[in-house]
């Protein structure tokens, strides 16, 4: 299945830094989303911020990455997510509904 991932980084003002997007080939969509995140997180980690609000319409995805949190899930995605997470200061993941996106 073909599969895209990405997203923005925007400021504590709400206002555009950069964006990126990432194609695959075979990629289940789950595995796109947390690829997604995974990208964002190098990028704004290589750019220096030491804070971030990850906010993601997949519920599903929110919960694997909390649950890794709590119960080492075990996704190789999931492992490289949570060490990136530990290089900032403070972090936070949020579901965020489709309507209100």
């Amino acid at each position: 299945m073909f599969a895209t991932a990405g997203g923005l980084l925007r400021d504590h003002n709400g206002n555009w830094i950069v964006g990126f997007k990432r194609y695959f080939e075979n990629c289940e969509v789950i595995d796109s989303e947390l690829w997604g995140i995974l990208d964002g997180l190098k990028i704004a980690h290589d750019s220096g911020f030491q804070k971030v609000i990850i906010r993601r319409k997949n519920l599903e995805v929110v919960n694997l990455i909390h649950e890794g949190v709590r119960e080492g899930f075990n996704s190789a995605l999931v492992r490289r997510i949570l060490l990136f997470l530990t290089l900032f200061s403070h972090w936070n993941l949020q579901h965020i509904p489709r309507e209100e996106n």
